[in-house]
């Protein structure tokens, strides 16, 4: 009976690991953001971008704010934490725009116009597409790494 060995470097695996994932998070949170895909524009810049109002019309309570200006949904953009946090790849989506939160929670004075749900919505089938891709990315590293070696007989 012939067995086979497997000669593992346990550092790139899981450098090989880490890469695709820290690479699929950023994606993941540029999608929700709103990234520019060959389909056009994504998740919550999207969201904010689907209804023009003009600067007297104002969305109904519970649905997406009207796009006015267009800087909300430009405001929206992406940045890692760093590498690592820990055991965990940390990717921020967000807006720089006071107004954002004042839209999406509403105040005192004003009912909420949620929208960044309706942009992760939005954004799911690309998020589910990128999984995939960085799965396959990962078992083409694994496969790159775990190259059986037939012993000597």
């Amino acid at each position: 009976m012939t067995s086979y060995q497997h000669n593992v470097d346990a550092k790139k695996i899981q450098g090989a690991i880490e890469s695709e994932l820290a690479a699929m998070v950023t994606d993941i949170a540029s999608l929700v953001a709103g990234a520019k895909t060959k389909d056009g524009v994504t998740g919550i810049a999207a969201v904010l971008n689907k209804k023009q109002g003009t600067p007297t019309s104002r969305s109904n309570p519970g649905e997406p704010p009207y796009k006015q200006t267009g800087n909300l949904g430009r405001s929206w953009k992406t940045r890692k934490r760093g590498k690592k946090v820990g055991k965990r790849i940390v990717a921020i989506a967000g807006s720089d725009q006071d107004y954002a939160r004042f839209l999406e929670f509403g105040t005192a004075r004003m009912r909420p116009r949620p929208y960044v749900a309706a942009g992760i919505d939005l954004a799911r089938p690309k998020i589910r597409k990128r999984i995939q891709m960085a799965r396959k990315g990962v078992m083409r590293e694994l496969k790159k790494v775990l190259r059986p070696v037939r012993p000597s007989r």
